[in-house]
């Protein structure tokens, strides 16, 4: 007989919850759940494929499996290839004779996923099951994509989080905020993180933060996490050049720190707060939305 069965009715129904939610614990943090961070951007040239590949590195690097998936329309477009020292076209050619086939560089996997092949790009994406020369699922997921359009995956995997890179220029910080408001009206994604690429400082990164967090909760409803920032670092330069991470070129440059503070970030798990009440932001948009002079 179930042991519920001898308590009090009040207190078999709270036994009851608390099993259901340590059942449901037990699932959120089983292993072999990935957590899928897609990294997009409001426009091109503010440093997203940088952010995705070193992020990935320091990831590795730190003891998680990770996958990167490179998803682009074009293999012109992949850009994290490059950035890694792969061939692009024959990364690109085994990818299209395998679609699951995934390849290992610098400690972590590179998966091409051609979007042009998938359409609109409505049907789910299977993440692969296993990583070369691994036993179960990755770690982290990280999706450089150069649309801002949310991919859905198949499959178990603890979340699904949108990080927005931009840099201090006008045009990307009102760039970003559209499409963080065009993600979120259209349905597509409620918890966005923000890293702001190439400032001087933390204090600069923080008040462009602010700005347009207070806009994106004032206008949109949405609350918006900051989970770094990375200096601007001539490193990160020279590190693409010759194809690798800045991670392994130049260990104690102050984009390596930053990197290796946005991964334990995302080791932590931190989540963005839940919606709070609606309310207008006191400044208005064009002003919120002023450039760091």
């Amino acid at each position: 007989m179930p042991r519920a069965a001898s308590l009090p009715a009040w207190e078999a129904m709270l036994l009851d919850r608390s099993i259901d939610q340590a059942h449901g614990l037990r699932r959120m943090f089983a292993p072999g759940r990935p957590r899928v961070i897609q990294i997009v951007a409001g426009r091109d040239g503010v440093g997203r494929t940088s952010v995705a590949v070193n992020l990935a590195v320091a990831l590795a690097q730190a003891g998680r499996d990770t996958l990167l998936v490179e998803a682009v329309r074009h293999p012109s477009e992949a850009r994290a290839l490059d950035y890694l020292g792969l061939d692009a076209q024959s990364a690109w050619a085994a990818a299209l004779a395998q679609p699951l086939e995934v390849t290992t560089t610098q400690g972590l996997a590179v998966w091409p996923l051609d979007l042009a092949q998938r359409g609109r790009g409505l049907e789910p994406t299977p993440i692969p099951a296993r990583l070369p020369g691994r036993t179960r699922l990755p770690d982290c997921v990280l999706v450089n994509s150069a649309c801002g359009r949310s991919l859905l995956w198949t499959g178990e995997h603890e979340s699904h989080e949108v990080l927005i890179v931009l840099s201090r220029a006008a045009a990307s910080i009102t760039d970003a905020y559209a499409l963080i408001k065009r993600m979120s009206v259209q349905g597509m994604q409620t918890r966005f993180h923000v890293l702001v690429n190439r400032v001087a400082s933390e204090d600069e990164a923080r008040l462009i933060y602010r700005n347009m967090a207070a806009v994106a909760q004032g206008y949109l409803d949405i609350q918006l996490q900051l989970c770094g920032f990375v200096p601007t670092d001539e490193a990160l330069a020279r590190a693409a050049a010759h194809g690798v991470s800045v991670l392994d070129t130049e260990p104690d440059a102050p984009a390596t720190r930053a990197f290796r503070r946005l991964a334990e970030f995302v080791t932590k798990g931190v989540r963005p707060a839940a919606r709070s009440a609606r309310r207008k932001a006191p400044a208005l948009l064009a002003a919120s939305l002023q450039p760091t002079p």
